[in-house]
């Protein structure tokens, strides 16, 4: 309106100018022309006038309009916008830009600005000039900015100059975030630099290890690459070309087919690696140990182009691992393979064989009366024969049989065979190689071996089953004097599970008390006068009846309840003695067995001490009885515990003398007051010269020693005599009565 105005104040003068020069014209007056045209200029003047205002009031609205736009199209933008003046006290951040750096500000002061910008930006300095120098490079130079959540931002700014209507300068800046690209190329900086390390590491540690690497370019066989290790391992000179035969010449003649089989196949890409163990002549013409590894490079159409190869010396390695096996795989004593060793190769053996069908049989072999070397000679002497024994093995068996020492005297081997036959003939080898091997100097008895024997079937699941089976059968063989080997079968599954339903019964047994004691007189073999009483262990089954001790006591020992039978047994035994002695009876000694278990596993001394003072039984009125064989277990052990034992006031016999041969000079050592021969040496007495000399031999001793001999087993009169002319004090057998009840005993007393 206000243009409109200005308008019409410089229009109406003209107008009433040209009304007036009509109203002259038309009633005949006549304007000169030097009045007319100071007007007409006038008038054009003020057209000019008002064209010019006019043209500048709408130019200067335009101007404020596009101003308007474009201050909201930056500070709209999603884009980080900065304007800034180059003395920086004067600086514009639009509201993207705002919200990234977290600040409410439109214009910032310097203070402000140090806030916004991140340390790594500056070193606590900050200059206008240098802000608007870096902002104007444009080189691609981040700004480093706090950003909300007190991290990083990294920003690149293209920037211009522009001035006002002042000719002031001001920077016009829009960023671009690039922080990830910085990131990664920091990331990428650190990678090469680890990577470097790691390169130079890796050299380091090839060096160190002794790794040569070679390298050869299908086509260029003359010219194989070899490294500075491998140059030297191979004694080559550094300057000298390399080709195959350089390599081949160095590998050991029985490694070299197998590297030339493999390594052809490499070249020919039927495989893509392999890797080696071969033997390499070194540059000071010795063989050592190499583990090679060779694998090939392809082009984009499969074809080898490259064969690249690493090796490393690992003789030492192999001279530990000889040495870790032979300590962990091999039997110390033999030189054999050991259990763990067997059961390894013997898992082997049998997945080869289902694969591939063939028949395998594990043999597992025991020495019989080997107990007996221990004890006539001792240790020493016993090991001396399992190695005679473990060579006679060896020299009987094929190549391709695996022998192996289990443990004692126990050997196993695997054996493949066609028919069932070669099995026999090579136990009979066997049993012929070791058959001429005494088992001691002493015991002129040949070495026999009893055996158990297992076949691979269908359903064996693995070694482990095979050696359960067989170790099952030499038990039953070895319970069998007349026979040596023994296959397993059906039979032997159910006397086994016979055993196992045995030891579930003596559990009960115990629980249950069906154990009672049978008594067996001893008396003078001239007089046959009541002298002691033997205390036997029976097993009254509620199905069986009356078991004798044969039948469980092995179990009961296997199984660990040996020890609560033994305690029960004595204190029955001296309970009942001292009710016969209650009742009136003539006192006399009565002897209880005792275990291996309860001899040396637990405080016997004490057990026999509560149990006297439990049933008031004199201590003189007690025999304890163990056999030759476990006195000489631990013979110091032993020798103490009796002494302890005599010193309750009890006395002590040896049981089986004569049954493990131990050395008579041992009688002199150990505290006994009787000595029982063993009835292996009284069956025969009469007819067998050595039976007959060991037996004197044994009586003038023990005479000499002042020990009560004792003779078990006598059935015959004509056995009691013979040993009565030997001076024998008392005699122990069915001749003169049988185990028997408490009740059916006490008819013996009359004969006191």
């Amino acid at each position: 309106m206000k243009i409109y105005s200005i308008l019409a104040l410089f229009c109406n003068p003209l107008t009433s100018l040209s009304a007036n020069v009509n109203a002259a014209s038309n009633s005949g007056i006549c304007i000169p022309l030097r009045v007319a045209l100071p007007i007409l200029a006038v008038f054009i003047l003020v057209m000019i006038f008002i064209f010019l205002r006019t043209r500048s009031v709408l130019v200067g609205k335009h101007l404020e309009m596009q101003r308007s736009f474009y201050e909201q199209i930056l500070e709209n933008a999603k884009s980080m916008t900065i304007v800034w003046n180059t003395d920086l006290d004067f600086i514009e951040f639009n509201e993207y830009m705002r919200d990234v750096i977290d600040t409410s500000h439109h214009i910032l002061d310097i203070t402000i600005v140090k806030k916004i910008f991140h340390d790594d930006e500056f070193d606590g300095s900050i200059s206008g000039r240098n802000l608007a120098k870096k902002a104007l490079e444009n080189d691609n130079n981040p700004f480093v900015f706090r950003t909300r959540n007190k991290g990083k931002m990294h920003v690149i700014f293209n920037s211009v100059i522009l001035k006002d209507e002042k000719d002031v300068k001001y920077i016009l800046s829009v960023g671009t975030d690039v922080t990830k690209n910085t990131m990664l190329k920091q990331e990428l900086i650190q990678m090469n630099h680890n990577l470097t390390v790691s390169e130079e590491r890796y050299n380091l540690a090839m060096e160190s290890a002794e790794i040569g690497i070679t390298v050869l370019e299908i086509g260029k066989e003359d010219d194989i690459y070899l490294s500075n290790k491998a140059r030297r391992i191979f004694g080559i000179k550094t300057n000298k070309k390399v080709n195959s035969n350089d390599i081949r010449s160095r590998i050991h003649s029985d490694d070299l087919d197998e590297y030339i089989f493999e390594y052809n196949r490499l070249v020919r890409g039927l495989i893509d690696s392999f890797v080696l163990e071969t033997r390499i002549k070194t540059m000071d013409d010795n063989y050592r140990y190499f583990m090679f590894k060779f694998k090939n490079i392809t082009n984009a159409s499969g074809e080898v182009i490259r064969i690249i190869g690493a090796f490393i010396d690992v003789t030492t390695q192999k001279d530990v691992h000889k040495i870790i096996d032979r300590t962990t795989f091999q039997d110390e004593l033999t030189g054999l393979a050991n259990r763990r060793k067997f059961l390894l190769e013997g898992e082997n053996i049998v997945r080869q064989a289902k694969h591939g069908g063939d028949k395998v049989a594990l043999i597992v072999l025991d020495i019989d009366r080997f107990q007996r070397v221990n004890n006539l000679s001792g240790y020493e002497a016993g090991n001396k024969l399992l190695v005679e024994v473990a060579n006679s093995i060896s020299s009987a068996i094929d190549n391709g049989t695996f022998l192996s020492r289990l443990s004692g005297d126990d050997f196993a081997l695997m054996y493949k065979y066609d028919d069932v036959a070669q099995i026999d003939d090579l136990l009979e080898r066997i049993s012929d190689a070791v058959g001429g091997i005494r088992l001691t100097l002493l015991v002129k008895e040949k070495v026999e071996i009893k055996c158990g024997i297992s076949l691979l079937s269908e359903d064996t699941p693995n070694v482990i089953s095979m050696l359960d089976e067989a170790s099952m059968a030499l038990t039953v063989a070895k319970s069998s004097p007349n026979t040596k080997f023994q296959f397993f079968n059906e039979d032997i599954q159910r006397i086994m599970l016979e055993r196992e339903l045995l030891e579930e019964e003596l559990n009960a047994a115990y629980e249950n008390q069906e154990f009672t004691l049978y008594f067996q007189p001893k008396v003078d073999i001239k007089t046959e006068q009541l002298m002691g009483i033997e205390a036997l262990m029976r097993w009254n089954h509620p199905e069986k009846g009356i078991v004798t001790p044969g039948a469980f006591i092995p179990v009961a020992e296997e199984v660990g309840l040996i020890t609560k039978i033994d305690e029960w047994g004595m204190r029955e035994a001296c309970r009942q003695n001292k009710r016969w002695q209650d009742e009136g009876l003539d006192p006399v000694k009565i002897s209880v067995n005792v275990s291996q278990a309860q001899f040396y596993e637990t405080d016997i001394v004490s057990t026999i001490k509560d149990i006297l003072d439990e049933t008031g039984l004199d201590a003189k009125w007690l025999d304890i009885e163990l056999t030759e064989t476990m006195a000489m277990k631990d013979i110091d052990r032993t020798i103490e515990i009796l002494n302890e034992i005599s010193d309750l006031g009890c006395s002590i016999s040896m049981d089986d003398f004569g049954s493990g041969y131990s050395s008579l000079s041992s009688l002199k050592i150990i505290p006994i007051d009787i000595l029982k021969i063993d009835r292996s040496l009284v069956v025969d007495v009469e007819t067998n010269a050595a039976s007959k000399h060991i037996t004197t031999a044994i009586v003038n001793l023990a005479k000499s020693m002042e020990v009560t001999v004792l003779a078990e087993g006598i059935e015959t009169k004509g056995q009691s005599d013979f040993l009565a002319d030997l001076n024998v004090d008392l005699a122990q057998g069915f001749l003169f009565g049988k185990p028997c009840a408490p009740n059916e005993f006490v008819r013996f007393f009359d004969k006191r």
